[in-house]
Parts: structure tokens; sequence; C-alpha cells
């Protein structure tokens, strides 16, 4: 666009249609695209000993490259020196490789910016972030080996995090708050049984702590109430004991199933060889992570396994989630991280579309002249 513009200049009494230039503009690049990303990913994938995933990695390489196209086109339109839109490039870049999620965790920003709970807003503006996330679910989630198995593994992975991380740091809690009882350090209590409260809420519906609100609250807290908390954490530890026992044994049924139609352990053992990546399973498992649960405020925050770890729905227009989460909230109900976050992707692009065609960039840039101009005429 940088270099037709003394063409379009030369040519603007022949009432061109801008629509129709850009269209063409954006038609060419894209059939480039599909093309490079069909080559990249026909070879990568072979490089990589990639059996599966082709689609979703084509998918996801074309509508990142849809938004670069419509990117570089609002720069090439919005600039009058091409020394300024080739340094624009790297500054663009950069960014989206530093928030892609790939290098390092977001709980490693600042804290201004990062979230326990949640993928920063900053990193929710880079396309990268959308297309890494949505290449890692798809790819341990729906490869042959894991689709079969991800059900009952995302009910071990719940009942275990429950057991293991989430109910021992309740006992701790609790235990402090009955010293804090016991030796009149009644400010401790607001400390510990607030993450009582909280904790046994989200846990409400599996299993009923009547009337907990009332009763979990510091003021009212007693070595009764400290009791009977006990004893729920204890039937809350069986429950999820259960769950996990009852999801391992039908796990095991249906890999022997598998195993059984496959020829033998050794053919399994090869299949799962061909469709998994031991870093793959680390990096959306998140299994290098010091803590499995970490303290917000007055809950507790899942780190552990975000690959099986379900967001909650809060509101219509809600989609904030963790990294790498299985599913996305959004309009009341969860849709899956795949078709969630292409249709991001292409989103991204469709604005960018806009802002090209009514030059929004271009005005964005103009205005301070334009206002400086302004006030030196009054």
């Amino acid at each position: 666009i940088f270099r037709d513009r003394k063409i379009m200049k030369r040519e603007q009494f022949l009432n061109l249609s801008r629509s129709s230039y850009l269209a063409a503009k954006l038609s060419i690049l894209l059939l480039i695209s599909a093309f490079q990303a069909l080559a990249f990913t026909l070879v990568g994938n072979l490089i990589l000993d990639v059996h599966n995933g082709m689609f979703s990695y084509w998918l996801v390489l074309f509508a990142t490259a849809f938004f670069a196209n419509t990117l570089g086109l609002n720069i090439s339109a919005s600039f009058n020196s091409v020394i300024t839109i080739y340094i624009l490039i790297p500054i663009l870049l950069i960014p989206q490789m530093i928030l892609s999620g790939a290098f390092f965790s977001f709980d490693k920003l600042h804290p201004a910016i990062s979230s326990h709970k949640h993928v920063p807003i900053i990193a929710d503006l880079m396309v990268a972030r959308w297309a890494m996330e949505t290449l890692a679910v798809d790819l341990y989630k729906n490869n042959p080996y894991e689709k079969p198995l991800y059900q009952l593994e995302h009910i071990e992975s719940v009942a275990s995090y429950h057991q293991n991380y989430l109910i021992p740091e309740l006992r701790t809690h609790l235990q402090k708050a009955e010293d804090a009882l016991r030796t009149d350090q009644l400010e401790q209590l607001q400390d510990h049984v607030p993450v009582l409260r909280n904790e046994i809420g989200k846990q409400n519906h599996l299993m009923a702590y009547p009337n907990y609100q009332k009763v979990l609250e510091p003021s009212r807290f007693t070595e009764a109430t400290a009791d009977s908390v006990r004893a729920y954490l204890d039937r809350l530890e069986k429950r999820f004991q259960n769950v996990y026992n009852n999801a391992a044994a039908r796990k095991d049924e249906l890999v022997k199933e598998r195993m059984e139609a496959m020829g033998g352990a050794s053919e399994y053992t090869a299949f799962k060889k061909a469709h998994t990546n031991d870093q793959l399973n680390t990096f959306v498992r998140n299994l290098d992570v010091a803590q499995r649960a970490v303290r917000v405020g007055d809950e507790y925050v899942q780190k552990i396994d975000p690959i099986y770890h379900y967001p909650v729905v809060k509101g219509p227009f809600n989609y904030r989630a963790h990294f790498n989460a299985p599913k996305k909230p959004f309009m009341g109900q969860l849709w899956n991280t795949f078709e969630f976050n292409v249709g991001m992707i292409f989103f991204f692009s469709f604005v960018l579309i806009i802002t090209l065609y009514f030059e929004t960039l271009r005005w964005l840039l103009a205005l301070p002249s334009r206002l400086r101009s302004r006030k030196r005429s009054q």
C-alpha cells in the first residue's frame, strides 16, 4: 500500500473502488499464506514426527498469517516512511514472542499486570498467545492416544488435586485457626477462617456444609466449629479418593481393551510414543511448577494440571481463563479452546480489516498534529 500510494494519487479521479483494491491485496496475501502454512505444516510435521493435528496446525498458522497480513497492511497504509515501517516490525514481533506463553510463565511477569487466576490482559492482546495455546491444548487433548482417556484423566486430576494439595492446605489453616483460638490471638482467625469458608463453599455443591457462610465467620469460630470442619474435610477427602479410584479403574479397563485391540503392550507403547510428547505433557500440565496450589487472597488457585481444570463461568461476556485451559467461558457456557481461540484470532483480523478500510491508524497518528494546529488557529 505504501508503494502504491503515488499510483493511487495519480488515478484518484478514476473513481477506483478502495474496497476492491484492499480485497485484491488481501486475497493475494491470503492465498500465499495458505500455501506457506500448508508447506510449513507438511515439512514441520515430517521433521518433528508429528502424526496428528495436520488440519489444526494449518488452520492456526493460516489464522495467524491472516492477522499478520491485516496488521502489515495497516502499517503500510498508515506511515509515510518505509524506514519507519521496517523499524516497527521487530517492535511488533518481540511482544508477540515474549507474551505468547511459550518462553516463560505468565506468573513471572510484574505483579501489576500478572495474575494467578487468568492470563494477563496484555497477553490476551497478543495473537501469538491464542495460537500457542490452541496448538498446545489441541495436540495434547485430541491426539489419537489421549482423546479416549481425557475425560477419565480429567476426573483423576480433579480428585487428585483436592485430595493431595487443597485439603492438606485447608487442614493447615484449620489447625492454625484452632491454635489462634486457644491462645486468644483472635486477629489470626481473620487470616485462616475466610479461606476455609471460601474453599468449602466451592465444594458445597458436591457435599453440603449447612449454612457455611454464617457458621464459618471468624467471630463465630469455636472448638465445635473446628471439629465439624475437620469431620467435613475427612468426608470430602474420602469422596475424592473414591472418585479417583473409580476413574482409575475405568481407565485401566479402557487401556487394557485398547492394548488387546492393538495386539499387545509393545504395540500400545509404540502407539503412545508416536502420538505423545513429554515436553508438551510437561507444558500443558505445568508439571515443573513449584507450588501446586497458590493462595490468592482468601482462596486457593490451582496451578497444577491446567489442561484438566475447567474455568468458572461468571458472566455472559467474561471470557477470561487460565493458560492452557481445555475450555473457555463465554455467553454463559464453556466452549472448546480450539474453536474459541481460532475465533478470537479471526476476530482480531476482522477488526484490523475495518481499521484498514477506514484508515483508523493513520487518522489516530495524525490526530495530535491536527489538535495542535487547531489550538494555534484559536
